[in-house]
C-alpha cells in the first residue's frame, strides 16, 4: 500500500492475503489480555456492587486505600459527567478503528504496542458495557495521599475501577512504544539501508 495514499480498500485486502495461522501467532495475546481484563473488570464490579452499598465507604489501608462504591456517568475519572451516549458512540467508533488496525498490522506491532492496545481496548470495553446496561460506570477504589492535601491533586485520587486502571496504564505504554517505535521490524529495515548507502572501499 502506498504510503502517501489510504484506503479501507486497501487495507481489507491486506488482511486477505494472512493466513488465518498468521492471525493467530499475531493476535492471542492482545486478545486475550482483552477478554481477561473484561472478566476482571466484569467481576470486580459484581462483587463490589453486591457486597459495597452505593456511597459506602470500606477502608482497607488507614489513609491510603478504601473500597468506595460511586455511579460515575462521566469517561474515566468523572470526566464530562452527563454524558452517555456522547461516549457510548465514541467509544463504539474507538474501539472499531483501533481493533481494525490492530488485525491490520498485527504482524508488525512490536509486543508492547500488542500490550497497549490490548489494555487500553479492554478497558474501553469493560466501563462500554456499563454505559450500556447500567448508564453510568461502576467505580470503587478510591487512593488517599495520607491525609495530605496535593497541589492539583487534592486529599484524594479520583475514585476509579480495574478498566480505568488499564486504559491509563495502556496509554502510557502506548505512548513509550510509539516513542521507541511501534514496528518490530524497523530497526532491521534502517540497518539494511545504512549499510546498502554506506561507500565500499
Amino acid at each position: 500500500m502506498n504510503k502517501n495514499s489510504f484506503s479501507f480498500k486497501d487495507v481489507f485486502s491486506r488482511m486477505q492475503t494472512r493466513s488465518f495461522k498468521s492471525y493467530a501467532k499475531n493476535l492471542w495475546l492482545p486478545f486475550a489480555i482483552i477478554f481477561i481484563l473484561v472478566f476482571l473488570d466484569m467481576l470486580t464490579k459484581s462483587l463490589v456492587e453486591s457486597n459495597v452499598g452505593l456511597g459506602q465507604d470500606i477502608v482497607l489501608i488507614p489513609n491510603f486505600l478504601s473500597i468506595t462504591y460511586v455511579l460515575n456517568d462521566g469517561a474515566a475519572f468523572s470526566i464530562l459527567e452527563g454524558n452517555r451516549w456522547f461516549f457510548i458512540i465514541v467509544t463504539s467508533i474507538t474501539v472499531l478503528l483501533v481493533l481494525l488496525y490492530l488485525i491490520y498490522d498485527c504482524d508488525k506491532l512490536t509486543l508492547l504496542m500488542k500490550i497497549s492496545i490490548g489494555l487500553i481496548i479492554g478497558g474501553a470495553i469493560g466501563n462500554y458495557i456499563d454505559r450500556l446496561m447500567l448508564g453510568a460506570v461502576r467505580d470503587f477504589i478510591q487512593i488517599i495521599f495520607f491525609g495530605y492535601d496535593l497541589p492539583l491533586l487534592g486529599e484524594s485520587f479520583a475514585i476509579f475501577n480495574v478498566a480505568d486502571s488499564a486504559i491509563t496504564v495502556g496509554t502510557i505504554l502506548l505512548i513509550i512504544g510509539v516513542l521507541i517505535g511501534y514496528h518490530k521490524k524497523e530497526k532491521k529495515q534502517d540497518e539494511q539501508i545504512n549499510t546498502n548507502t554506506q561507500p565500499s572501499e
